[in-house]
């Protein structure tokens, strides 16, 4: 075989290959877009598939220099064109990740977690493969639990929801209304939390269409555990928002006295300094 046979063969090895890349993943493009118009967010076991698959990929491509070059640059071109923001030196993951998840709905923040989540996958020793990573993500609580783990003063959402109720366990109670489906369950969900999903009137007053419950011994009722975290969440979060705004105004005061006595403290000129500036005024 000559050499110029064997380059021909060489490129055409490679071109085969950025195609199949390319067919690859644009095929779980299409898979997050069926995921994101059926299931979405009821089905985490579809996303960790979905992650998973990118994953495998990225992991074929970083075994191969010449198909992770060319793979890359693609990539970069084609999130590119479609205007996605990108970082200045955007990583492979980075790039297939936002690729399949960017032209749907998922937000900017979500697409980042899952980078993340696949970035702390790569340098587990948890992970060998890509089978590995919806046992990884399952055995850390979820996407946003590992995001959080990662990020810096953030608390996981599981912390902020323990927190959260044990902040509900001290204030008030704002408002009492009785709920049949509840009380028919009362003997289960006693001094447990639900979340009721109310519409306002026009009176103002707020009509209560459903019940969420965190966890329930009934066939006939799905729970909805992912709704009362995000709630006793909510609790922490905006005490922290409201602790944060107490304490700026604390340090806006404190600044305005310490200016304030250092302004009464200054001593004022005398006399003898006023008459030379005048002086000196009229010399020019």
């Amino acid at each position: 075989m000559t050499d110029t046979t064997t380059n021909k063969t060489d490129t055409n090895v490679a071109a085969d290959a950025l195609a199949d890349f390319q067919k690859r993943v644009n095929t779980i493009a299409e898979d997050r877009a069926v995921w994101q118009q059926t299931l979405f967010t009821d089905s985490n076991e579809e996303l960790y598939r979905l992650l998973s698959e990118i994953y495998e990929l990225y992991e074929h491509t970083r075994n191969n220099d010449a198909l992770a070059e060319k793979s890359l640059d693609w990539l970069y071109a084609e999130c590119s064109k479609k205007q996605i923001k990108l970082t200045k030196k955007p990583t492979h993951l980075q790039l297939l990740v936002k690729y399949v998840f960017a032209d749907g709905s998922v937000d900017s923040r979500r697409i980042s977690s899952y980078v993340r989540v696949l970035t702390a996958a790569a340098l587990s020793y948890d992970v060998t493969n890509a089978s590995h990573v919806p046992e990884f993500i399952r055995s850390r609580g979820g996407v946003e639990e590992v995001r959080a783990a990662l990020a810096k003063n953030t608390l996981p959402p599981r912390v902020r929801a323990e927190r959260g109720r044990e902040l509900a366990e001290q204030y008030p109670t704002v408002a009492t209304v009785d709920v049949e489906s509840v009380k028919h369950n009362l003997s289960a969900v006693q001094n447990d939390y639900v979340v009721l999903l109310g519409r306002v009137n026009t009176q103002g007053s707020v009509e209560v269409k459903h019940v969420c419950f965190n966890s329930i011994d009934s066939k006939k009722v799905l729970t909805c555990a992912t709704a009362i975290k995000a709630a006793l969440s909510n609790i922490y979060s905006n005490h922290q928002k409201q602790q944060k705004a107490i304490q700026s105004q604390l340090d806006g005061e404190r600044e305005s006295k310490s200016a304030t006595a250092d302004i009464a403290n200054t001593p004022a000129a005398n006399d003898s300094d006023m008459h030379i500036d005048v002086d000196l005024e009229g010399s020019k």
